[in-house]
């Protein structure tokens, strides 16, 4: 019988849930500036101007782009590249991208879902171990010989 706990750690694995957080604690970072204020001293700062509400337009974006990629699978690139230029564009736009810390967060929450990949469902044991597996990387294609097998061309200088 499995536990909650084991039940939470099993769906946690199947997505990008460490840049999800990453995201929405940026956006909290980011809205902090803009909906409160700081008292310093005698000296209280408010933030009132349009910059507050840019503020917490991409405070909002960034809160979509958290739930959408721990979510939604399938948006986990559209997601990545979305919340990374609304962490560069918080940097100018709001208070220093929430001084800084909020936009570090969102780039740091970007490339995480952007890294993400999921795991093989189901492992074929019976494939040839000969294949190559696709690992992005790019394809090379062995010399053929017009009448003959396929030979590497270091073999065919060294039978020469």
């Amino acid at each position: 019988m499995t536990t909650r706990r084991q039940r939470f750690r099993e769906w946690r694995r199947r997505r990008p849930f460490a840049g999800g957080v990453f995201l929405l604690l940026s956006a909290v970072f980011l809205a902090l500036p803009a909906i409160n204020d700081f008292k310093i001293g005698d000296l209280v700062l408010t933030v009132s101007t349009i910059s507050g509400i840019s503020t917490v337009v991409l405070s909002i974006l960034m809160v979509l782009c958290g739930i959408a990629a721990i979510r939604w699978l399938h948006t986990r690139v559209v997601v990545g590249v979305t919340a990374m230029v609304v962490a560069i564009v918080a940097f100018p736009a709001s208070n220093f991208g929430g001084f800084i810390i909020g936009t570090v967060f969102g780039i740091i929450g970007a490339a995480l879902v952007l890294a993400w990949r999921p795991y093989p469902e189901d492992r074929d044991d019976d494939r040839d171990d000969e294949e190559v597996p696709d690992d992005g990387g790019p394809a090379v294609r062995p010399h053929v010989d017009d009448d003959g097998p396929a030979v590497r061309p270091s073999a065919q200088r060294a039978v020469e």
